[in-house]
């Protein structure tokens, strides 16, 4: 099986462009690097729910959600190093999801450390990003998540917490709050019941 990554960072580019908009600074890759970190953390989250480590409802939107905004950070940190990806990657095989959550973090870890070197080696860089994508595909693939309509769900949701909550030159709206907020709330009951079935 393979994934389309064409596709999935078409369908995130005016969200990656909007998010561009109305952050308070530019991340640069450091910032990019360390929300990778952030995301990868929720998905080992999710992942103790699903592999009974913990106690907790083993939600199929949660899951996809953290999926997803891994791929979107990738994606950000392909535009943010401008660096071109194959059009489709084959999905890892996944035989446990505890070592696709630990060889995630060994990829960024290695991101890391490549970005800091005074030259960097951008086939590394390229080639530990393929991977991620394939991971994070063959994880989707292992919990029977459509990573596809998952991320475009997932866009169109960022998509509308945008519209709903900034202006297009990027500041925040501060008129009709309360029901902004509202439509929000209805907005995400309704993501998360078409993520979950």
């Amino acid at each position: 099986m393979e994934i389309n990554t064409a596709r999935l960072i078409q369908m995130s580019i005016t969200v990656l462009d909007g998010f561009k908009r109305i952050e308070p600074r530019d991340w640069g890759v450091e910032g990019t690097l360390l929300e990778l970190g952030t995301e990868i953390g929720s998905l080992g989250r999710a992942l103790t729910i699903w592999e009974n480590y913990r106690h907790g409802y083993k939600s199929r939107h949660q899951l996809a959600d953290e999926l997803s905004d891994i791929l979107f950070v990738l994606i950000k940190l392909i535009d943010d190093m401008n660096i071109t990806v194959k059009d489709s990657l084959t999905l890892k095989r996944i035989e446990s999801s505890e070592q696709a959550f630990f060889r995630l973090l060994e990829l960024t870890t290695e991101i890391r450390q490549e970005t800091t070197n005074e030259t960097v080696n951008m086939k590394v860089v390229l080639e530990n990003i393929e991977n991620m994508i394939s991971i994070v595909g063959g994880l989707a693939e292992y919990y029977q998540i459509s990573l596809e309509k998952s991320h475009l769900e997932e866009m169109k949701f960022a998509s509308l917490w945008q519209r709903l909550f900034f202006t297009s030159e990027g500041k925040r709206i501060t008129h009709f709050v309360f029901l902004r907020k509202l439509i929000w709330k209805f907005a995400t009951w309704r993501h998360q019941k078409k993520l979950d079935n």
